[in-house]
């Protein structure tokens, strides 16, 4: 059988390599941004999911929450037994499931996630400023791909 002919010469012309190198670039940039609140990368998109729900006034689950924001379930609960030594999350008892915890966020939790977005925008401002004309469509072509519930 021939080998299939490479449809690129050099890693630098396929878009998966470039969007790679890119979405690398972003997260130091966000991660260093995000260090200097005293949060990670991850803490943070765990409580915005957070927030996101009391914003609704529902409640969720660790296993709910990790799912929500693409996490792993076993990385989501030892992160937010962190976010709970700091104040920043409580986890309570389900009610009728003995295995699952309910999150919430705390007003501590919500003034950390509200720093966050500010030195994230900066970042993502900053970030995508050469492409600001197409950001939104970019946003858009990227939902495509977002991993749902």
């Amino acid at each position: 059988m021939k080998p299939k002919k490479k449809k690129y010469t050099t890693a630098d012309q396929s878009p998966g390599f470039l969007l790679w190198q890119s979405a690398t670039a972003w997260q130091k940039k966000v991660a260093n941004a995000l260090d200097q609140v005293g949060l990670s990368h991850v803490q943070f998109v765990l409580l915005v999911g957070l927030q996101n729900f009391f914003n609704k006034n529902e409640e969720t689950t660790q296993t709910r929450l990790a799912s929500i924001t693409n996490t792993d379930v076993m990385m989501t609960s030892q992160v937010l037994r962190k976010l709970e030594t700091r104040g920043l999350v409580k986890r309570k008892a389900h009610e009728t499931d003995s295995r699952a915890k309910k999150i919430v966020i705390t007003k501590k939790g919500t003034e950390a996630v509200e720093e966050g977005i500010r030195v994230v925008e900066d970042v993502d401002a900053d970030f995508f400023e050469p492409i600001s004309k197409e950001v939104e469509k970019l946003g858009s072509i990227l939902q495509g791909f977002k991993v749902s519930e």
